[in-house]
């Protein structure tokens, strides 16, 4: 949904935490929406990246989910929580949106401030 928003629908990321999570597409795919989403300039700005579940990605010769989103994101120099229980497969939690939110790598929490934007 973020990749098909790029360029033309996505609000300003600035200073947010960006929730990346897929299933059953090929690494192949996952790889041209991050290089869109990277040349678009999308990322700039942002604070952190939360990483849900990837699931029935197919694989793409040795590369792997990790290694790909590890080449993109780590460039960036921000937080990186990976390995949530978020996305389609269960059990999986819902994490709600628009509230002042903040990811602690070092305890592997996503806090989120209820009342507050």
């Amino acid at each position: 949904m973020v990749a098909a928003c790029a360029g033309w629908a996505l609000p300003n990321m600035r200073g947010r935490i960006l929730f990346l999570e897929a299933i059953g597409v090929f690494l192949g795919q996952i790889d041209r929406q991050l290089a869109m989403l990277t040349k678009a300039g999308h990322f700039d700005g942002l604070v952190g990246f939360a990483l849900g579940q990837f699931k029935d990605i197919r694989p793409s010769g040795s590369l792997t989910i990790n290694d790909l989103l590890r080449e993109y994101l780590e460039p960036y120099g921000i937080p990186i929580l990976g390995g949530l229980p978020l996305g389609h497969e269960n059990p999986a939690q819902r994490i709600p949106l628009c509230f002042a939110t903040e990811i602690d790598c070092e305890n592997k929490l996503i806090r989120v401030r209820r009342g507050s934007n």
